[in-house]
């Protein structure tokens, strides 16, 4: 897309960040009768962990997937993940996730998958273009972690088709749509950059040098998803309006940003009260675990 606006003389900005992560996906299926499992992150459970993260998301039909994240050259745990005895073994070294492959509650139903390459990233002319506009996925893309594409892309295009019905002359049509990628993109793709860059400073501390990006673009002085995710745990306001956020009911500024949803947190972070505690191998347990898992 961006070649051709190019080839026809559109001058094209584009915002791109890496991810910064790898994921390995397994899916499951429950038993017939097997016990309901908790989530304990929202319509998930899991959470990061030392240098990786590891997730469980309940699927349609008695499915669900477990997903790790690791950091795209850590070669050592992508490797060994790819390996599904020893994906297996690593979920079950992890407490809190270790009944969802018992194998007398599920069984495995597939391989191991990788997904990599992934992209933070808003695509755009300089100005509108007259008779185009890129809508989805060929706007813009963020960490599918968050769980946002497809609703993202479908808000987007119903914005894009209330455009379209609503205005005939062309050059209005591309101010509208253009007006409605920044509202209902550009401030998403924002956020997941800002989180992917929390999460990688916690994973490589030792790229927190003078030269290491700062805030992503409208994401300075306010909180991290991070704070408030803790936070709501133990407030209830601040978690109806995470919940919101999470929900894209309302954009990551109106919540992060909200003085008072600003003093609720930082009064809970004042008495000390601690976020949720997950208990798991370290990274380096975790490579000495799954190169002594068996193979198959």
């Amino acid at each position: 897309m961006v070649g051709w606006l190019r080839d026809a003389g559109v001058e094209v900005v584009e915002t791109a960040e890496e991810c910064g992560i790898a994921y390995l996906t397994r899916f499951y299926r429950f038993y017939r009768g097997a016990p309901a499992l908790p989530l304990d992150r929202g319509f998930a459970a899991g959470g990061s962990f030392d240098r990786y993260s590891c997730l469980v998301f309940p699927g349609d039909g008695d499915t669900f997937s477990v997903t790790f994240g690791v950091l795209p050259e850590d070669r050592a745990l992508r490797s060994g993940l790819r390996e599904p005895g020893a994906f297996d073994a690593a979920v079950r070294a992890i407490p809190s996730l270790a009944p969802w492959v018992d194998p007398a509650t599920a069984e495995p139903a597939g391989e191991v998958r990788l997904m990599a390459g992934l992209l933070n990233r808003l695509t755009r002319p300089t100005a509108p273009v007259a008779g185009w506009t890129a809508v989805g996925d060929a706007a813009a893309t963020t960490n599918p972690a968050h769980s946002r594409g497809c609703t993202l892309g479908a808000v987007h295009a119903v914005a894009v088709a209330d455009a379209v019905a609503a205005h005939r002359d062309p050059a209005d049509l591309a101010e509208v749509c253009t007006a409605a990628l920044e509202r209902e993109q550009s401030p998403w793709v924002a956020d997941s950059i800002e989180q992917d860059r929390q999460r990688l400073a916690r994973w490589r501390p030792e790229s927190a040098t003078p030269g290491t990006p700062g805030p992503a673009p409208g994401t300075a002085h306010r909180l991290g998803n991070g704070e408030v995710y803790a936070a709501a745990r133990h407030d209830a306001y601040v978690w109806r309006r995470f919940t919101r956020l999470q929900q894209l009911l309302d954009r990551p500024a109106d919540v992060l940003a909200d003085p008072r949803v600003v003093a609720r947190v930082r009064a809970v972070q004042a008495v000390g009260r601690p976020g949720p505690a997950l208990v798991g191998p370290s990274h380096d347990e975790l490579v000495e675990l799954l190169a002594a898992a068996p193979v198959g």
